[in-house]
């Protein structure tokens, strides 16, 4: 089981590092493709970029929200009305998948952008990619171990520390009534419970 545990972390930490690298990749893509020979408005390519980044970043934090991170809903929503506008703010709090939500607001943050197509296709790459992890991150916290296996380990494991009295009361016959024995098996308890949790 803790290896089992173990293996969902690791992948659960690729899938979150390839999030963080795809994103960033959205925001350099974004703002090194916006030159000012496609868009001489300086305050309107400014905006769209900061738009996208901004973009970008709240997706992650909708994902962390929505794959049952700290119970922060109220900091969420106060963080996504502080860097939204109202309507987009208002649209991603009541979607009923705020990650694809964001990342459908991403997509027309790029569309804005003053792209060439084949420059829109590589962004574009990475939010399919970001759509798929957030996929992969929704199975990983969706499928829980099975409960059998859980069950079973702990039935197991409360069997044997039940009759590891039994096995220690003849290393533990010099002491006086065996007394050493109950803190050693409290001890031995603690850790594989520990371990066990």
């Amino acid at each position: 089981r803790t290896n089992n545990a173990y293996q969902r972390w690791f992948e659960c930490r690729q899938c979150w590092g390839i999030i963080n690298t795809e994103c960033r990749n959205i925001a350099r893509m974004s703002c090194s493709w916006s030159v000012p020979a496609k868009e001489r408005n300086r305050e309107k390519r400014i905006e769209d970029m900061k738009r996208v980044s901004t973009g970008s970043w709240i997706f992650m934090r909708a994902l962390q929200r929505h794959t049952g991170g700290p119970d922060d809903e109220a900091e969420f929503q106060a963080t996504v009305r502080q860097y939204l506008p109202p309507d987009e703010a208002e649209g991603l709090i009541a979607a009923n998948h705020r990650p694809f939500r964001a990342l459908f607001n991403l997509s027309r943050h790029i569309e804005r952008l003053p792209l060439t197509e084949r420059q829109r296709i590589e962004v574009d790459k990475s939010c399919v990619i970001i759509g798929d992890i957030c996929g992969a991150c929704e199975r990983i916290y969706g499928t829980p171990i099975p409960l059998v296996y859980t069950r079973h380990t702990s039935r197991f494991l409360s069997t044997w520390l039940l009759f590891l009295p039994f096995a220690m009361w003849e290393p533990f016959g010099k002491a006086w009534n065996h007394w050493e024995m109950v803190p050693a098996s409290a001890l031995v308890a603690l850790f594989l419970f520990g371990i066990d949790e």
